[in-house]
């Protein structure tokens, strides 16, 4: 444990600068004391936590989840650890939101697509919200407290939902605006039917072992004229399945994802409107459908923090589990980067669809 705690205080520091140093923050006092959270979530770890995730990874190895036994396990084993690891940075809510604003950072980002796509639900004061795959729950506390809407988000990953609940509760929305579950996707919904005015996910299908009953089980829970909304990583329209250069790239950058099936998007739209939704928009929503720029920022801040851990267990200050922790976390990096910039990947695809009255 004196080694942890000594891993975190040597890093908290230089991490922390920066992220400070990636650019203008919006919310710079929320991200910084998220950072040093999750940085001391990290450090105070168990190991054989560490060691959970790590062997977690076997699980890219799979095409797509079929509700075998063990695979919510290892999606667990994952999730618990990821979600702090991407709270260091910019990635708290696990996901690269389209490139809408090229001034602004992955964060910022993030904000202006969730407004977005809260604009085009057309959700208010009163409006019942389903977040899937919710995470920590900070889309849905974006999403609450910018529409005065109710949000039920869910995750599989208990780890997320007690930290959902507990930012929820500290800002004062927990019980009012916002409601947390655990509960699998794959699963039923749990929701009655017709009983919400909207749902949305935002990257969270990779793990899906059926599209179509997935997107039937949305089109029971929401109501007559409710819309919807959902962001995805797809295959990008430049993609060869008989090149074995994109395949070997997509089996390096997956983990980078997080994804274990990246489909077509007409696959995706496919299966959304086989449920009976009526397709408004389907597209990718980055500027020049492409998403490297952001990539490229977090790299910026990601692989000097990796270097640095590096040489602080080359030093003998922090045990190897927190070196192989953070190569197995940016290994792929540079081959996602390429992958968008070849347009072999889609990070930022957005559908919005209706329920017909």
């Amino acid at each position: 444990m004196k080694s942890a705690t000594h891993f975190a205080s040597m890093l908290a520091v230089p991490a922390i600068w920066l992220a400070y140093m990636c650019g203008t923050r919006e919310n710079l006092w929320y991200r910084v004391t998220t950072s040093a959270a999750a940085i001391r979530a990290i450090g105070t770890m168990p190991h054989d936590k560490l060691e959970r995730f790590l062997l977690s990874y076997k699980m890219f190895e799979k095409d797509q989840f079929v509700g075998a036994p063990g695979e919510v396990d290892l999606l667990t084993d994952y999730y618990s650890v990821l979600n702090h690891l991407c709270a260091i940075g910019n990635f708290e809510k696990m996901y690269l939101p389209p490139y809408l604003d090229e001034n602004k950072d992955v964060y910022e980002n993030q904000r202006l697509y969730e407004k977005q796509m809260a604009d085009y639900l057309e959700i208010k004061e009163g409006s019942k919200v389903a977040d899937i795959g919710c995470g920590r729950g900070r889309i849905a506390h974006h999403v609450a407290s910018y529409t005065g809407a109710h949000v039920t988000g869910f995750n599989v990953d208990e780890e997320q939902i007690r930290l959902a609940r507990e930012y929820a509760e500290q800002t004062g929305l927990l019980g009012k605006q916002l409601d947390f579950k655990v509960a699998n996707y794959n699963d039923r919904l749990p929701f009655a039917d017709n009983s919400l005015d909207a749902a949305y996910y935002v990257q969270v299908l990779s793990y899906s072992t059926n599209l179509t009953a997935f997107f039937g089980e949305v089109y029971r829970v929401v109501k007559p004229g409710a819309r919807v909304a959902f962001e995805d990583y797809v295959m990008g329209t430049a993609f060869n399945e008989s090149n074995a250069e994109h395949q070997r790239m997509k089996n390096i950058y997956k983990p980078v994802l997080g994804g274990v099936e990246t489909s077509y998007p007409d696959v995706f739209k496919a299966a959304v409107e086989r449920a009976g939704f009526q397709v408004v928009s389907h597209k990718d929503a980055s500027i020049n459908e492409r998403q490297w720029p952001l990539l490229e920022q977090e790299a910026n801040f990601w692989l000097p923090v990796n270097a640095l851990v590096k040489f602080l267990y080359r030093m003998n200050i922090v045990p190897k589990i927190y070196h192989d922790v953070m190569e197995r976390m940016t290994q792929g990096t540079e081959a996602l980067i390429e992958a968008d910039k070849q347009g072999l990947v889609s990070c930022g695809y957005v559908t919005y669809a209706y329920k017909p009255v």
